[in-house]
């Protein structure tokens, strides 16, 4: 099944396409269906020397509305060794943390929750990452 389901063009810096990639290689076997997620959205993703602040790279703090619940969202896009919920840290190896891998504010990204109902998550704000020029 396609979770992922975003069709806005979105960029990804180098640096941090070649660690998504090789978490997608690292987790295929244990993790295949989120592994899997990851892997689309690096698919088509245009990959740039240096990221555009304004976009959701790794490290990014977002604020962003769940349409499927109605409510609003702030998190800090992390790897899956420092995701914190309790902290507000998602896991890009997760269906809603790779849908937003890329977006801008004002995007709308498409994913399927674990029930395989369609979400809508738009983005609203998106914070550099720490030392990230703005």
């Amino acid at each position: 099944m396609n979770n992922i389901l975003s069709k806005s063009p979105i960029t990804i810096a180098a640096t941090d396409y070649e660690k998504l990639a090789e978490l997608v290689e690292t987790t295929r076997v244990s993790m295949p269906e989120l592994s899997s997620y990851l892997e689309q959205e690096l698919d088509r993703a245009k990959i740039v020397s240096q990221a555009d602040p304004a976009s959701v790279q790794m490290g990014s703090s977002v604020r962003f509305h769940d349409h499927g619940s109605g409510r609003m969202h702030e998190i800090r896009l992390v790897y899956p060794a420092d995701s914190s919920m309790a902290e507000g840290r998602l896991s890009v190896l997760t269906p809603v943390g790779s849908a937003l891998l890329g977006q801008q504010a004002g995007s709308t990204a498409l994913c399927r929750n674990a029930a395989g109902r369609l979400r809508s998550l738009t983005v609203m704000s998106v914070m550099p990452p720490d030392g990230a020029a703005p």
